[in-house]
């Protein structure tokens, strides 16, 4: 008796096929995953979100914007605004005035010392530095008061400010009584 062996099958189609699907596999991956760790990070996602380290309040709302601003006052009713103004716009721009009013409603006296402050285009100023801006009346640590900054271009810039003691954190920050009449100043009634 004759017993017919079928010809033997190559193991190499059947290698080639793992090898294939095995590659097949990996590029799926490197394709999916860049695209899944996408899909977690969408535009309401917390790393995309303002984070806001310090005490004063950041607004974006004008193209001047207005960088951790609050008030430092001396526990005698003065104060001086701290804070960053950053010109967004082309061209330079200048704060003209101050108003800030305390809860329940009643406006303080302001001054910006040097009459009005120029804010050059893409350049930050800081107003804490030289203490530009003196607010008089009755300023408490520890309350919150409407500040309104009105530039020469730019639409005016609106926000609840804190205002804190002048500690040791804040103590270059110059703050004294409102600068005599003779200075030129922008007096809010």
């Amino acid at each position: 008796m004759t017993v017919h062996r079928s010809p033997a099958r190559s193991a190499q189609p059947l290698r080639d096929s793992a090898r294939s699907g095995v590659r097949r596999r990996w590029v799926a991956a490197a394709v999916l995953v860049p695209l899944l760790a996408g899909c977690a990070t969408s535009f309401g996602a917390q790393t995309s979100q303002m984070y806001q380290p310090g005490p004063g309040i950041t607004v974006h709302s004008s193209e001047v914007w207005v960088l951790d601003a609050f008030i430092v006052t001396d526990g005698r009713g003065n104060g001086t605004l701290v804070g960053g103004l950053l010109n967004q716009a082309t061209r330079t721009d200048s704060l003209q005035s101050v108003r800030v009013v305390a809860p329940g409603g009643k406006p303080l006296s302001t001054t910006i010392v040097p009459g009005t402050v120029a804010v050059a285009d893409q350049r930050l100023v800081q107003l804490g530095d030289t203490g530009a801006v003196r607010v008089g009346g009755d300023v408490q640590a520890g309350l919150n008061y409407d500040l309104t900054l009105t530039f020469r271009n730019a639409a005016p810039a609106t926000l609840t400010i804190p205002a804190l003691s002048r500690t040791a954190d804040y103590d270059t920050v110059p703050v004294g009584p409102l600068p005599s009449p003779t200075t030129p100043s922008h007096a809010n009634p």
